[in-house]
């Protein structure tokens, strides 16, 4: 039969516009037509016996399947009944494009709207607005699947993540312009009563963008073991007020993964980006278990639990050598702006957050984080594992909880950058920086905080499992310009086997505001150990002052006898300090097995350190003051200390400078006297008490006359 090209056209009663049909043969799939196809809108059926397909192949009006602009309450299923009818056209047909005209409509939520694979669902940003029924609000935990969803929209063709493996997932949903509104009283919804916006679960593919989701009972939008997800210019604000004892999320944004690690179960390539999420009850985004995703340039104002979450819900111990294949997460959160202040007055808990499993990744950069109470300011940990770089955020009035930390990192690979704190709280003992857990390269620099903390630096390994894990440890060029206690601490409670420790560059002015006795500049504090040791220490070029009475700039406290192989401290200003026992960096020295240029050039407070070649004959001289050789080959030690106060005092040679005779005795009784060759060498004898110098074959004192 010859096909009839003769287009058809007619008014449809319901939208009143015009519409064109073409004459077809052929179904969508290349099946032959007939009656049982002709489904009324997309395909239809003439007087004269011919089929005929809509030739317009844009968007088709809602309103065509009966969706009515209307607030009567009695209207409600049947626009719920006529979007379920489009969508399962939809499924039928293997995808449409739908469109909301602009318009408020009542609906019915006592069944969701199922939304199947490719298909675009597409209104009018800001204007076409959907209503909730609050009465129609079911017990979601009572019916079987998808009921149990308890969603507005629900993208899924069946549901459940095993679909995964059978090849049955969803493909390709788009949302885009879809208000969603929901007036009722908050709090007043019983127990298992669930209603969240849009929700789209196991699907390859998903565009949710410039829909307003408002007041929800629960989270606004959900996107759970999703592939390839796009989540931009949404708005989600007032959700999860529903019942605060209901465990179904009550999030703005919520994009959890899986923790069945399969490559075709955990989800990846996210973008959430450009999105207000405000004032909800829990985070305002949440995201989890997830490989490759994208946070950026949202805004999330006066949530009730975190600005941007990382979930924790799913742990696991499996790794990239227990999988053979790499395991999540991996996120880059980058420009968000987050303020903890609740409609209220009162603060949300916490600012950004990444955890759950092991071996991930985070980049968290360029954020700011104001004004939130009770948890961490940036918080990254993961169970083994895990690479963290924290750079260029701000945060500003971050009050952290018992046991909690302003920016706080528990992974393998750490590195915290150019981070500015301010204003911070002081409710509980916090450290600016915390580093813990598995961390085993350590990397602090360029950070500053106006002060209010207990250390601006912590860095604390103390978990069982993780011993001898920490490999290097460089700390430079940071400042803080108050804090209650210390600079900078290491404290740990387990075994380490640390190869190297850099301090450098360091600012930390006004110091121990406590005058606690125990508080010093620097820290290390260790449970005495003969199993815990470090390679080399460095610490120079760093400036401290101090608000209270402290004693000695450097503590090592805990260390067993020659546990440090090497040391340097040097070059520092250690001025504010009180020194009961003379002016040195540490009261306690004895960890250090080689004590290479210890306190060279550092200044005490109105210490002298000068360059001579002799020690001083004239002039009133302190204790502690200190001369250096200008040609250092020229002595066999380091230099001349002042051991007693006068005019011009008395002085005794320290230190060693690796010449032959270095590290032998450079003082002590005539009995004590060392074996050397190095001419020149210089000793001073106590009983004599004056120094005396090795001739080659003997002793003499400084008029040239030989000594015994």
């Amino acid at each position: 039969m010859a096909e009839d090209i003769t287009t058809v056209q007619f008014i449809d009663s319901k939208t009143g516009k015009l519409y064109s049909y073409i004459p077809t043969i052929k179904w969508y799939n290349g099946a032959d037509m007939d009656d049982t196809k002709a489904d009324g809108i997309v395909y239809i059926k003439k007087p004269n016996g011919l089929y005929y397909k809509l030739a317009d192949n844009g968007p088709i009006d809602l309103q065509r399947f009966g969706l009515v602009s209307t607030m009567d309450v009695s209207n409600g299923i049947s626009n719920r009944e006529a979007l379920s009818k489009a969508m399962t056209l939809s499924k039928t047909l293997g995808g449409l494009t739908l469109y909301v005209p602009a318009g408020n409509y009542i609906l019915d939520v006592s069944i969701p709207i199922d939304v199947p694979s490719n298909t675009n669902l597409i209104g009018e940003s800001g204007l076409s607005v959907f209503h909730i029924d609050p009465t129609t609000i079911v017990d979601s935990t009572l019916r079987a699947w998808p009921l149990t969803t308890g969603a507005v929209f629900f993208g899924s063709d069946d549901g459940n993540q095993p679909q995964w493996v059978d090849g049955n997932a969803t493909n390709n949903i788009c949302i885009k312009g879809i208000s969603i509104n929901c007036d009722y009283e908050r709090e007043s919804l019983a127990t298992g009563f669930i209603l969240k916006g849009i929700v789209v679960k196991c699907c390859n593919g998903v565009k949710i963008q410039h829909c307003t989701i408002t007041n929800l009972p629960n989270t606004g939008i959900s996107t759970p073991i999703c592939h390839n997800v796009e989540l931009t210019h949404n708005i989600c604000t007032g959700c999860g007020f529903g019942n605060i004892l209901t465990p179904s999320g009550r999030n703005g944004i919520s994009t959890s993964g899986y923790d069945n690690i399969l490559d075709f179960d955990t989800r990846n390539s996210t973008i959430i980006t450009n999105n207000i999420c405000n004032y909800n009850y829990e985070e305002g985004i949440q995201y989890g278990y997830t490989r490759g995703v994208l946070i950026a340039h949202n805004i999330c104002l006066g949530n009730g639990d975190q600005g941007i979450e990382g979930d924790t819900a799913y742990q696991t111990t499996k790794t990239k050598v227990s999988e053979g294949k790499e395991v999540p997460s991996s996120v880059i959160i980058s420009s968000n702006y987050i303020d903890g202040m609740k409609e209220d007055g009162t603060f949300g808990q916490g600012g950004i957050s990444f955890s759950g499993g092991n071996e991930g990744i985070c980049k968290i950069q360029g954020n700011m984080v104001r004004r939130v109470s009770g948890k961490m300011g940036i918080s990254a940990t993961q169970n083994s594992g895990g690479v963290a770089f924290i750079e260029g955020n701000i945060l500003d009035q971050v009050d952290p909880g018992a046991n909690s930390h302003i920016i706080s990192v528990g992974m393998e690979d750490v590195t915290v950058v150019n981070n500015k704190i301010l204003n911070s709280g002081s409710s509980n003992s916090h450290a600016d920086i915390f580093v813990y857990l598995q961390a085993k390269y350590i990397s602090i620099y360029g950070n500053t905080s106006d002060g209010g903390s207990a250390y601006l630096i912590s860095i604390n390994p103390y978990t069982v499992g993780f011993e001898n894990y920490i490999k290097t440890i460089s700390i430079i060029n940071n400042e803080c310009k108050t804090s209650t206690g210390y600079g900078i601490m290491f404290r740990s409670t387990i075994n380490q086997a640390i190869d190297s420790i850099i301090i450098k560059n360091n600012r930390l002015y006004g110091l121990n505001s406590s005058a606690a006795t125990d508080k010093s500049a620097i820290v290390f504090n260790v449970t005495s150990s003969t199993a815990f040791t470090i390679g080399n220490i460095e610490i120079t070029e760093n400036t401290t002052t101090y608000s209270g009475a402290t004693l000695y700039p450097v503590r090592f406290t805990g260390f067993t006898a020659g546990s440090i192989a090497k040391a340097s401290i040097r070059n520092n200003d250690f001025s504010g300090c009180t020194f009961p026992t003379g002016y040195r960096s540490a009261p306690d020295v004895t960890a250090i097995n080689t004590l290479n240029y210890l306190d060279r050039n550092n200044q005490f407070p109105s210490q002298k350190v000068l360059t001579m070649d002799t020690i001083p004959t004239t002039g009133t001289w302190t204790k502690g003051d200190r001369i250096y050789p200008s040609v250092v080959a020229n002595v066999n030690f380091e230099g001349w200390v002042c051991i007693a106060n006068g005019t011009p005092g008395t002085w005794a040679p320290f230190g060693t400078n690796g010449t032959t005779d270095s590290g032998k005795l450079s003082f002590g009784t005539t009995a004590n006297r060392p074996t050397v060759t190095s001419t020149g060498y210089q000793y001073f004898d106590t009983t004599l008490l004056k120094p005396i110098y090795w001739s080659g074959s003997a002793w003499i004192d400084s008029t040239g006359t030989e000594v015994s």
